[in-house]
C-alpha cells in the first residue's frame, strides 16, 4: 500500500472537519441551546485535525501494509461519522430544529461524538506507532 494514499485521505479529511466545523458554528448560532451539547464534539474536532496533520507527514511508510490498511479505513470511517454529523445538523435546521433537536438531535449526535472519539484514540495510537 502507498503510504502517500494515507495522506490523501489524511488531507480529504481535513477538508470535511473543517466543514463540520462550520456547520456546527452554523447550528449553534440558529440553535444556541445546543451549544454545550457540542464542547466535545469540537475538541474532538480539533484534535482530529491536529492527529491528521501528524499522520499525513512521511513517517507512514515504515507501516506494515496491514496497519496501512486499517489507518485508511479509520479515516474512511472518521469522513462516514462526519457526514453523519453534517446530516444530523442539517436535519434540525428548520423552524422546529430547536425542539426535534433536544428531543432527538442531541442523541443522535451524542452517539456519533462517542464514534468519533473511539477513532480518534485509534488514530492517536497509529501516530503514536509512526513515531516510535
Amino acid at each position: 500500500m502507498n503510504p502517500l494514499s494515507i495522506t490523501a485521505a489524511a488531507v480529504s479529511l481535513a477538508g470535511v472537519v473543517a466543514k463540520t466545523t462550520i456547520a456546527i458554528t452554523d447550528f449553534i448560532r440558529t440553535t444556541r441551546s445546543a451549544r454545550q451539547d457540542f464542547i466535545s464534539t469540537s475538541r474532538h474536532l480539533g484534535e482530529l485535525s491536529s492527529t491528521l496533520d501528524l499522520l499525513s507527514g512521511d513517517n507512514t511508510d515504515r507501516l506494515s501494509e496491514s496497519v496501512q490498511s486499517r489507518i485508511q479505513s479509520v479515516l474512511k470511517s472518521c469522513e462516514s461519522i462526519l457526514g453523519d454529523i453534517n446530516t444530523a445538523l442539517s436535519n434540525y435546521k428548520d423552524g422546529t430544529g430547536p425542539v426535534r433537536w433536544a428531543l432527538a438531535g442531541k442523541t443522535e449526535v451524542e452517539a456519533l461524538n462517542k464514534q468519533l472519539e473511539i477513532h480518534l484514540r485509534i488514530l492517536n495510537l497509529a501516530v503514536d506507532v509512526t513515531t516510535l
